[in-house]
């Protein structure tokens, strides 16, 4: 099936708030997230207000297949900060289309490097891309406060 990326809009943001709240859940379910996590998560990180307030800096691009939002992308500087795939079209490509997109966005932008963090679940996605991990660190605060992420990056070179 054909996946189209396009920007983000104002529009997308009930789309997406489920994309990413659908990711949530499923990494909570991975990772063994306490129900007070997870309910952090989808209030904070997830729901429609929390998906508007995101940083007009970001660049965003969502993921459509045959008229359905399936995922999105935002991106700042050299760093993906937010890609979320609807569970249910893991392993169809859509992950590499947005990161491809993101790629792209911060080649463009004149970086030599791009940066992502992970909470581990997508580590092998990052690494099949060409990312390479580069350091293990806690979450500082949040939701997930005191749980490692991955951190990993891809030369752009």
């Amino acid at each position: 099936m054909n996946i189209e990326i396009r920007r983000m809009t104002d529009a997308d943001i009930p789309s997406v708030s489920d994309i990413v709240s659908a990711g949530h859940r499923f990494l909570a379910q991975k990772h063994g997230y306490s129900d007070d996590q997870l309910a952090a998560l989808l209030r904070d990180r997830s729901s429609q207000s929390a998906i508007a307030s995101w940083p007009s800096s970001w660049r965003r691009w969502i993921a459509e297949r045959q008229g359905n939002v399936v995922g999105v992308v935002a991106v700042e500087g050299n760093e993906i900060h937010q890609l979320f795939v609807r569970p249910e079209n893991h392993r169809q490509g859509v992950g590499k289309k947005l990161f491809a997109t993101a790629e792209d966005a911060i080649r463009a932008a004149g970086h030599a490097a791009l940066a992502v963090n992970t909470t581990g679940y997508a580590t092998p996605f990052y690494q099949s891309m060409g990312a390479r991990v580069i350091d293990h660190h806690q979450c500082p605060d949040g939701p997930l406060r005191g749980r490692t992420l991955t951190r990993l990056k891809k030369s752009l070179a």
